[in-house]
């Protein structure tokens, strides 16, 4: 299954199947990861055409003119993505994403340094604690795909602003949480919130994926690396800026002034963002199809992976540093670390990610990597290796690393076994798309601490750092044995489907999408 594109004044995708009767098939001209060539076959997957069908025109008599090499949507007479990539309206739209990014993330993160004493002060056990941190993600878990789903039908710029208002308003709310009674109507309120900050973090993440995935098909992997520079910005500013806040206002300053702050780029966002203005069969997009292609889940999986190795350490890692005797200043170097390495490499594995290298190998080395950080941030025990420092932050920063060869390529690998898959490049596919592996990765941030705490509490920090090391090895030797056969060991990649019940139906001409996303115009 393949796609083939004709752009003019309406941009139409026409979607090929695979027979009815074949569930996997080997396809030659998709080399195996394994190959010297698969870079170049690579490309052409990941555009989901070749590298002469990316651009083509209807002449006067209605025959295509195709142009060479690829190229990423831009306004066409003010009204339709068909370009470069280079216009104004997408400059607009990825600076608008990257500072709703930073502010969003730093709502998530400015709760760490005040909020914990403050709800043991209120009555809140240590696990009711864990779980006024956790419900964030747990919820963003549930939600995603439903955002994803219904994209297509309410518009990603609606999804976008609404997920800002609710997370914006209910950091306001927030800050007057100090008034309620101690005990349960404190912890009760306090989860109500953090949920409803979820349900908002989710619909402007999911929607921010979707409107990169669509509008810039060819460079997602750079442009998502380069937005988790401003995320991990944001992670790492907001427990130093809530502390400040907090320190000279008291409680409520540093939600009220935050999500005003949130609230009024919402309301820029509503005259500045660029509108949706394509028109489609408002039909809900599917999750089956996505799923029922095996491929997809090497890259749902490492993104689950990734998070819970990842924040595995946030609950955790303080206290193992408690034994080198560190003041809160060096603790927080330790764990600025974490965000700089990755929020700075993320950019360039996702630009490697376009192509250059297989996302494939990058998900895959990622493993890898964080198996090594694991062994040595633990240290494992029959490698008999002193438990200093040096080797914390070394593990630290291998660890981090590995996220950052994770993060995007994950997203772009379910992106290239879908369109290898015969999904199409409309936007209900990006919307499952993007909802499928923010859920994924939610649910890992939602496991991970909890399982790290418990853990570290029953077993020690040695025996979790052994535990995500082997997790990262098993997972690693279960992908590579599943590329091997996915990939034919060399020979050329299969397109491989779970069910035929389940399997993405031809789109006829009447249904096909006509494209006019992301434009300034009103048609």
């Amino acid at each position: 299954m393949g796609g083939h594109y004709s752009s003019g004044p309406d941009i139409k995708r026409n979607i090929l199947q695979t027979p009815p009767n074949v569930i996997c098939d080997t396809q030659k001209r998709m080399p195996s990861v394994y190959t010297s060539s698969f870079q170049k076959s690579y490309d052409t997957i990941s555009d989901g055409t070749t590298s002469n069908d990316v651009n083509s025109d209807k002449n006067g008599n209605g025959s295509t003119k195709i142009q060479n090499g690829g190229s990423e949507p831009e306004i066409t007479n003010g009204r339709v993505w068909t370009g470069t990539g280079s216009s104004e309206n997408g400059k607009l739209l990825i600076a608008l994403i990257a500072i709703s990014q930073l502010f969003l993330f730093m709502s998530w993160s400015i709760i760490a340094p005040f909020l914990p004493p403050e709800a043991s002060a209120k009555g809140a056990s240590q696990t009711e604690i864990g779980f006024i941190f956790g419900i964030y993600s747990g919820v963003q878990f549930i939600v995603a795909p439903l955002w994803g789903k219904f994209i297509p039908v309410l518009g990603a710029r609606f999804v976008f602003i609404l997920g800002y208002i609710i997370a914006g308003a209910t950091n306001v709310s927030f800050g007057f949480f100090d008034r309620i009674p101690s005990g349960n109507p404190f912890v009760a309120t306090c989860l109500l919130a953090r949920a409803f900050q979820g349900v908002g973090t989710s619909g402007v993440f999911t929607a921010a994926m979707t409107m990169v995935a669509y509008t810039f098909p060819n460079k997602i992997g750079r442009l998502v690396g380069l937005l988790e520079v401003f995320t991990g910005i944001g992670l790492m500013i907001g427990p130093f800026i809530g502390g400040v806040l907090y320190e000279y206002g008291g409680f409520s300053l540093p939600f009220v002034s935050l999500g005003c702050l949130m609230l009024l780029v919402s309301v820029i966002l509503m005259f500045v963002l660029p509108k949706d203005s394509y028109t489609s069969t408002s039909k809900a997009g599917s999750f089956l199809p996505l799923l029922n292609i095996p491929g997809t889940w090497v890259g749902i999986l490492s993104g689950f992976l990734a998070a819970l190795t990842f924040l595995v350490l946030e609950p955790t890692l303080s206290l193992e540093l408690e034994q080198f005797n560190l003041n809160s200043i060096q603790v927080g170097s330790v764990f600025l670390l974490l965000g700089l390495v990755y929020g700075f490499t993320s950019p360039f594995f996702g630009w490697l990610a376009e192509g250059r290298v297989s996302s494939r190998k990058l998900v895959i080395g990622g493993m890898l990597i964080a198996f090594v950080g694991y062994i040595i941030l633990g240290p494992w025990p029959p490698l008999n290796l002193p438990n200093s420092l040096v080797l914390v932050c070394l593990g630290i920063v291998l660890i981090s690393l590995a996220f950052g060869f994770s993060f995007a390529p994950c997203f772009q690998e379910i992106l290239i076994s879908a369109r290898f898959n015969g999904m199409p490049s409309n936007v209900s596919t990006y919307g499952v798309l993007s909802g499928t592996f923010n859920s994924a990765f939610s649910l890992g941030s939602f496991v991970g601490p909890v399982v790290g705490g418990a853990l570290v509490e029953a077993k020690g920090f040695s025996f979790l750092c052994s535990t995500i090391a082997l997790i990262n090895l098993l997972m690693l030797i279960i992908s590579i044995a599943f590329s091997l056969w996915e990939f034919n060991f060399g020979r050329g990649r299969r397109k491989c489907i779970i069910s035929r019940r389940f399997e993405y139906a031809e789109i006829n001409e009447v249904d096909s999408e006509e494209v006019r996303l992301l434009s300034n115009a009103t048609a």
